[in-house]
């Protein structure tokens, strides 16, 4: 997970944990930018978040499992199919 300030320049890095939780403690207020990445998966980008004095928020992210799944099929018919002539 990445955090950027892009007007305070402020950047941050960390790890999710086993459950994929994060935590950016002790941020000043502003507006950032939130990013993830998995490998596999094209990263993902939340603008604008709001951060407010006393503040704690959430912000979720999801990858859809459709994408990884029709991956796969593609990926089973090319091997399934290969030399193999169709029948009529």
């Amino acid at each position: 997970m990445t955090l950027d300030n892009p007007v305070k320049g402020d950047h941050r890095q960390v790890v999710t944990d086993s459950a994929s939780r994060y935590s950016f403690p002790d941020l000043p207020i502003g507006r950032y930018n939130v990013r993830t990445e998995k490998t596999g998966f094209q990263s993902q980008v939340k603008t604008s978040v709001e951060i407010n004095v006393g503040a704690a928020i959430s912000v979720d992210f999801s990858y859809p499992q459709a994408s990884l799944r029709r991956r796969y099929k593609w990926l089973a018919r090319r091997v399934c199919c290969k030399g193999v002539t169709p029948a009529a």
